[in-house]
């Protein structure tokens, strides 16, 4: 694309310089003039498809100059959390897309296209957590990650989904159940107890 701007200038440079080079030749000066006519039209239909490929194909955002989308946060802290209520994430690790937002504990899309999520939860003895991958509203329900209470020991479970999202669109986690949920902020191992991450396998 910047290949062809340049171009653009360069032809919209070419009548001057050549208005030097030909003075004194009046019979090649029409012939040259028509094709750079020409050259300029041909450059502003480039200019004019590459416009009109931008305005249709937002998801092309992602180029080999733009971080491919990828994120991951943990919990800081235990967490109690009823029924419908967000789980937030609140320590960043990692943000390629500035994506994700730490206040809300919700990652949005920037493009369209195929993303993969994985949620990392862990109870306490005795304890335990039912929650649910939610995207855009509650009521669409995308995932799933439990562990019921009666275990002794610490638990913790993993799960992974895929699914397709279209630029802006919300993925976050909600618990489905009243839910206790370790986190930590030692500084530690301990502080990956509980964490969500994301990333984009194709943009479409």
């Amino acid at each position: 694309m910047s290949f062809l701007l340049i171009c653009a200038v360069l032809a919209s440079c070419i009548p001057l310089s050549f208005s030097f080079m030909l003075d004194g030749q009046p019979e090649n000066i029409q012939e040259i003039a028509n094709e750079l006519g020409k050259l300029q039209s041909e450059v502003a239909a480039l200019k004019e498809m590459i416009q009109e490929l931008q305005e249709t194909c937002p998801s092309c955002a992602v180029s080999t100059k733009q971080s491919s989308p990828a994120f991951m946060a943990s919990l800081s802290m235990f967490v109690t959390c009823n029924v419908d209520a967000p789980l937030v994430f609140d320590r960043e690790q990692l943000d390629t897309r500035q994506a994700y937002d730490t206040r809300h504990g919700l990652f949005r899309a920037p493009v369209n296209g195929t993303y993969m999520f994985t949620a990392t939860l862990a109870a306490q003895p005795n304890q335990g957590f039912h929650v649910k991958f939610v995207r855009n509203s509650l009521s669409d329900e995308i995932g799933y990650i439990f562990s019921d209470n009666g275990h002794s020991g610490w638990n913790e479970r993993s799960t992974t989904i895929v699914v397709k999202l279209d630029a802006g669109d919300d993925v976050w986690l909600a618990c489905s159940m009243p839910s206790n949920i370790t986190g930590g902020n030692s500084g530690m191992e301990h502080d990956y107890h509980s964490h969500f991450s994301g990333f984009l396998i194709d943009a479409f």
